[in-house]
This record gives C-alpha cells, sequence and structure tokens, in this order.
C-alpha cells in the first residue's frame, strides 16, 4: 500500500470552495483502479491557541511564539493507493481536469509526496 499525503495553505475566504472540491472528489476516486481511501482535514484556525492560553500564562506563551506567517487555512489530504503507479494514472486523468478549479484560492506553499510508514499506534 502507497500512502500520498498533500498539504495546501488556502487563502483566508476561500476555505468552503476548497472544502466542496475535495468533498466532490470522493464521489470520482471511489471505484478508480488501485484506490483504497482517503481523508481530508481542515485546520481549525485558532483553536490551538485557544487552548494554550487555558494552560500557559501569556509569558510562557510570548517566550515560544512562531514566526508570523502569511494568513491561511491549512488543509491535510492523505490518500491510500495498492500502488504509485494507480495514484500517477488518476493524476494523469481524472484530477488534473480538476484541480484548476481550486488553483486560484491556494497560496504557493504546499507539499505532496509519496511517504512510508513508520509508527503506528
Amino acid at each position: 500500500m502507497e500512502f500520498y499525503i498533500a498539504t495546501i495553505f488556502v487563502k483566508p475566504g476561500f476555505e468552503d470552495q476548497v472544502a466542496a472540491y475535495h468533498k466532490s472528489m470522493q464521489d470520482e476516486m471511489s471505484g478508480v483502479p488501485g484506490f483504497i481511501g482517503r481523508e481530508v482535514y481542515q485546520a481549525d484556525n485558532g483553536r490551538l491557541m485557544d487552548e494554550a492560553k487555558k494552560i500557559y500564562t501569556e509569558e510562557e506563551i510570548k517566550q515560544n511564539a512562531e514566526d508570523h506567517h502569511t494568513p491561511s487555512t491549512h488543509f491535510v489530504m492523505i490518500e491510500k493507493w495498492e500502488s504509485a503507479d494507480a495514484r500517477m494514472k488518476f493524476v494523469k486523468s481524472v484530477a488534473s481536469e480538476k484541480k484548476h478549479e481550486i488553483i486560484p484560492y491556494l497560496l504557493p506553499d504546499h507539499t505532496h509526496e509519496f511517504y512510508s510508514q513508520i509508527a503506528k499506534s
């Protein structure tokens, strides 16, 4: 089994369009040769900081402050395929036409690669 993982950053205000795109792909992917499954996650912006403020003081938070980032919403997509070849054939056929629908909503920062599982609980 192959794991394909992509992370994307979405421009503020376009989260619903990107979420709808990924939901629409679910139907198109079922029945694709070699496709096993897919999960897509959307960040709950600000939630981590809200939780941190419950247990850390403002001083402690300032000591561990992160660099400023371009405002965005982070999405993570995890797909399972029988083979990398099956995933690439899917991209070449169905996904290559559909992906242009969301490109205007994305920031240039992204990752996508096949991964090897090193731990599981």
